[in-house]
């Protein structure tokens, strides 16, 4: 036969396992992507939540905060009934023993100023709420 059609059994092997390879390298790049995600998410969430509460406070009668009771989470309250709970991703962990609530005056000023840790599953970062009616902020340490 003069005319070949088609392509060796080698030649398929060999471009299979360049394929392979290729797939196998792509894998950790593509679930670090997904971590950094959910961190960039998670602190926005996290920020639009305080900025949520200041505007709760401020001009209202009632009295709004954010509570760490455990480091899985953190919830956001009234007086009598919670508004949101969230919870924070797998592996991460909130360290609030130094500033367990959130709260502001109804003029928008920050009740207690402080700051906490939030450690991610590879980095760890800091809230930080300073006196007076500046914003919090996160800062990666």
């Amino acid at each position: 036969m003069s005319g070949k059609n088609g392509f060796t059994l080698l030649e398929v092997l060999f471009v299979l396992a360049i394929l392979s390879v290729l797939l196998l390298l792509s894998g950790p790049i593509h679930v670090s992507t997904l971590e950094k995600q959910a961190e960039k998410q998670f602190l926005n969430t996290l920020e639009m939540d305080i900025f949520y509460l200041q505007n709760l406070s401020y001009g209202s009668r009632g009295a709004y905060r954010i509570e760490f009771a455990d480091s899985k989470g953190y919830t956001i309250k009234d007086v009598k009934n919670v508004i949101v709970r969230r919870e924070v991703p797998e592996g991460w962990q909130i360290d609030h023993t130094t500033f367990p609530i959130i709260s502001f005056n109804h003029d928008g000023l920050i009740n207690q100023p402080g700051s906490l840790f939030i450690h991610a599953k590879r980095n760890t970062y800091k809230l930080i709420c300073p006196f007076g009616k500046g914003r919090c902020y996160v800062a990666k340490q």
